[in-house]
């Protein structure tokens, strides 16, 4: 465990980092756009944007993967450290996350949301999908998720 919580430390600092560097150079903004659902209908499905509408395969896999593994975390995984926790602030501060408290209930929801409509998106495309269910479920800390055929 010890093992899995310097892991989660390390890539908090890198992802500081990285996201730090980038944020003059508008890549933040687009995370900020494009990973915080907006479009949630009072029905509870996620409406995609144009912007959303235009990715390619590629990229709408890697939000699915990374939306997956942070509602996981937040499922599965130990409570966050104070070291996580700072750089968790740190990550909301540029525009990482969705929200300062993503384990509330409502924004599990909307992530579930913008998760089903990725996933229908890469279905109109002709793209492998995911099995979301199965993807939060599954608690190795190692296992990536992966599109199926």
């Amino acid at each position: 465990m010890r093992y899995s919580a310097l892991r989660t430390v390390l890539l908090y600092f890198a992802l500081a980092s990285v996201m730090s560097g980038c944020a003059s150079s508008g890549i933040v903004s687009d995370i900020q756009t494009s990973t915080v659902p907006r479009q949630v209908a009072s029905d509870g499905t996620y409406r995609l944007s144009a912007e959303d509408k235009a990715l390619p395969c590629s990229k709408i896999n890697g939000r699915i993967q990374l939306r997956i593994l942070h509602l996981r975390h937040l499922e599965h995984g130990e409570k966050p450290s104070q070291i996580s926790q700072s750089m968790r602030q740190t990550t909301n501060s540029i525009g990482v996350w969705s929200a300062p408290d993503s384990t509330a209930p409502q924004t599990r929801a909307r992530d579930l949301a913008l998760l089903v409509a990725y996933n229908r998106r890469l279905a109109e495309l002709n793209c492998p999908t995911f099995d979301i269910k199965a993807d939060l479920a599954n608690r190795d800390i190692n296992h990536i998720p992966s599109p199926k055929r």
